[in-house]
């Protein structure tokens, strides 16, 4: 009698443990489930991109419109032809819906790196602390 009651115990505090962990994973795959359903409708426009100096890029102006899913946060990349690379992040104050402009090109962004001889600008849209990478969009640059 006293061995069935260990294996019962035992299956209990088993089964107690597989569930606690199949349930941990259940909610970590929702979690990333519903961050890659939000990307899927980011629809954004990038425009006229920007520099302050074409030669040592320091700042950084794009026009950003949202046509699909609220949006807050970008993260802005300038290049040049070498791989240099200087970024800048944006975070309005609150989500920004449809249709509406995001960032103008008149509010520049600081790089935290000089970018020399700067050819494009990235942009990507940041949800829930994660970029989504089938939102990036690339303009050429010009002096602002």
């Amino acid at each position: 009698m006293l061995i069935i009651s260990f294996v019962f115990v035992i299956f209990i505090f088993f089964s107690a443990w597989t569930s606690k962990n199949v349930e941990d994973i259940t909610v970590d795959a929702d979690e990333r489930l519903g961050k890659l359903l939000s990307c899927d409708k980011i629809n954004i426009k990038v425009e006229n991109g920007c520099v302050d100096d074409l030669d040592s890029a320091t700042k950084v102006g794009v026009n950003v419109d949202n046509f699909g899913e609220d949006v807050q946060d970008l993260v802005i990349r300038v290049l040049n032809l070498e791989g240099d690379l200087g970024f800048a992040e944006f975070s309005a104050s609150e989500k920004i819906g449809s249709p509406n402009r995001i960032l103008s090109k008149n509010n520049l962004l600081d790089l935290d790196n000089n970018v020399v001889d700067a050819k494009m600008v990235e942009v990507y849209v940041r949800v829930d602390g994660n970029i989504c990478e089938n939102s990036l969009k690339i303009v050429d640059v010009v002096k602002c």
